[in-house]
């Protein structure tokens, strides 16, 4: 029996979703121990801990440095343990540690980076680099783990109550504060759901901002569960990213429950144009800036128009492109490969 240590760590929101479902994945295979480790501890303690369960395979759902950092020394001195990455954003693969744009402390860690990754024995790129940029050998373009059946339309669009949502983290790099001055000019409604930074002493003034706008109507945390029915009951899902994050398991969410992304695509601020989403084309609505994307918001509120085919087409489609099916076998494959060996 293979031992299978997965580091999937309790962080909320989509890490921790697709972690979750990946677990689900791993408990179909046979034969095999499962560790999940869920709290990020002091690295001795972490370090102990793996040598005495000694995995034959470690997974990590997501780069986080402890676990990258102990999984790239303990391979170090074990090669024979493999390693798998889930890696929820190709952005992370690139970045030259001897740019001298970095402190030495960030240069020290990226040169760790880099090492982890050349490293791992299959890195699983979630956000599916756009065609253009090269990938190394290790590294399967992959997506996001969006069940079909869970996810689906419900909810016909004429009987959506909702317009629109945003769904994700609160917090400047991916509700940037330039789009919250633009809706506090308008009269528009967005119903906002997402896990509050506001602990952060540096996201005061921005938080100030968030409260203030009574436009953005902010309902909390939701329950992964209780996802697709919030999906089902928007016609809308508002996409402010800015370049950061390009294309996230929300997104693909909101897709196949037929809920058309609006999403400011911003081609002239990123060094490896992050924002060309080339395998979800024709399935959101795209703009150059985030006032453009204010300016569509607008008009669809006042409009109103039927964009139920539209709604059919790309929850069809995106079950077509990004089947859960195909990224499970994929996923199993190749566990099932390692434990064999």
């Amino acid at each position: 029996m293979k031992k299978v240590l997965y580091f999937n760590f309790d962080v909320g929101g989509g890490i921790e979703s697709c972690g979750n479902t990946f677990l689900g994945f791993l408990k179909e295979i046979e034969d095999i121990e499962i560790l999940e480790w869920k709290i990020q501890d002091q690295p001795p303690n972490m370090i102990d801990r793996v040598i005495d369960f000694a995995p034959d395979i470690i997974i990590l759902n997501e780069f986080f440095e402890r676990s990258a950092n102990i999984s790239f020394y303990y391979k170090k001195f074990h090669p024979t343990t493999k390693v798998i990455a889930l890696i929820h954003s190709w952005k992370s693969l690139f970045g030259d540690w001897r740019d001298e744009k970095y402190s030495p402390e960030l240069r020290c860690q990226m040169f760790l980076n880099m090492k982890f990754f050349e490293t791992c024995d299959k890195i699983f790129a979630m956000n599916y680099p756009p065609k253009h940029i090269e990938m190394p050998s290790n590294v399967i373009r992959a997506y996001f783990p969006v069940d079909d059946e869970e996810y689906r339309i419900k909810k016909d669009w004429k009987d959506r109550n909702g317009m629109f949502l945003y769904l994700g983290a609160i917090s400047p790099l991916k509700l940037s504060e330039e789009f919250i001055n633009l809706v506090s000019k308008t009269d528009l409604s967005i119903d906002c759901y997402g896990f509050r930074f506001d602990r952060m002493p540096s996201y005061k003034e921005y938080f100030e901002k968030f409260d203030s706008c009574k436009n953005l109507k902010y309902k909390g945390l939701v329950k992964q569960s209780d996802v697709p029915d919030l999906m089902n009951d928007h016609k809308y899902f508002v996409m402010p990213h800015d370049g950061y994050e390009v294309f996230n398991i929300a997104m693909l969410q909101a897709i196949k429950c037929g809920t058309i992304p609006l999403v400011s695509n911003d081609r002239t601020t990123r060094e490896f144009d992050y924002t060309w989403i080339d395998w979800a084309e024709g399935l959101y609505f795209g703009c150059n800036k985030i006032d453009e994307l204010m300016t569509n918001i607008r008009t669809l509120s006042i409009e109103k128009p039927d964009h139920s085919e539209i709604s059919f087409f790309i929850s069809g489609e995106s079950k077509k492109r990004f089947p859960c099916l195909d990224l499970r076998r994929t996923f199993i494959e190749t566990m099932k490969d390692y434990i064999n060996r």
